[in-house]
């Protein structure tokens, strides 16, 4: 049986090794490999960014917690507290972090909107989706090169990342279900676009070069979704989300438009979901 998965794997890399030979050529065709020769000005400051990071680890790490202690206090067993219970708390706890970033957002200056989120345009939506085109062929490969890595460390790969096993306990809740569906595929990346792309990437271009922004961004993305409790699939998972954030960053310079990375984030979960729906 481990003979056939491992078979399965280098069958696995050398298809993913196609499909990017296949995307790097349409991306040359259709000229997506070429960036503007003026970047975006830089508006966004230090201390903004400094903010909005601080408003996030706030609202996931500091108040998500007590508002753990405090459903303690009402039930002391927490075994009581179903994953259904739970799934809704996230959902909630969701929903406030997007209320609460969107409304970071509208409380800087008019140039500093105008710089994040751009002009938006259908094509840059199909810029968006155009870039999920060729961004998935990398994501497979670096997934593939993942698990092979931990075959070879570990004897074992997983692939569970913490999301995924969210939304895949809700499946036999409707309501709640749609909702964690709606969170993941919607809120979620607005959210994550307007953190990482929007101030994160934008502070970096504007100290550092469009080059090292887009490159600092995509491996800060990834390690934040570092959980001890995805195991040995971390690895796995974090390179398959650099090369995601990658494209992410990458359309974001090229449209100038956060637009476009909204919508590829927005498309690659949504296909995600729906490989755990059937």
């Amino acid at each position: 049986m481990e003979l056939l998965v491992q078979e399965q794997v280098w069958y696995g890399l050398f298809f993913a090794t196609l499909l990017v030979a296949l995307s790097l050529y349409l991306g040359k065709r259709s000229q997506y490999w070429h960036l503007p020769s003026k970047p975006l000005a830089g508006k966004v400051s230090i201390p903004q960014t400094v903010g909005a990071f601080l408003l996030y680890i706030f609202l996931t790490i500091v108040l998500a917690p007590l508002i753990w202690i405090l459903i303690r206090g009402f039930l002391p067993d927490i075994s009581s507290l179903s994953d259904y219970g739970r799934g809704w708390i996230q959902v909630s706890a969701a929903l406030f972090l997007f209320g609460f970033m969107c409304g970071y957002l509208f409380l800087q200056k008019q140039e500093v909107q105008e710089e994040i989120l751009g002009k938006f345009s259908w094509k840059s939506v199909g810029a968006g989706l155009g870039s999920l085109l060729l961004c998935y062929p990398f994501v497979f490969f670096l997934s593939v090169l993942g698990s092979i890595f931990s075959l070879l460390i570990w004897g074992e790969f997983e692939l569970d990342q913490v999301a995924v096993v969210m939304v895949r306990k809700t499946i036999g809740h409707p309501g709640l279900f749609l909702a964690m569906v709606i969170t993941v595929v919607f809120f979620v990346p607005i959210v994550e676009e307007l953190l990482f792309r929007g101030f994160l990437q934008s502070v970096l271009r504007r100290y550092l070069g469009r080059s090292a922004a887009i490159i600092l961004t995509a491996i800060f993305f990834a390690l934040v979704h570092y959980a001890p409790s995805q195991g040995t699939g971390n690895l796995q998972l974090l390179l398959s989300l650099f090369a995601l954030s990658f494209f992410l960053c990458y359309v974001y310079e090229r449209e100038q438009s956060l637009y476009a990375p909204i919508t590829t984030h927005i498309a690659f979960n949504a296909l995600n979901v729906l490989f755990i729906s059937i």
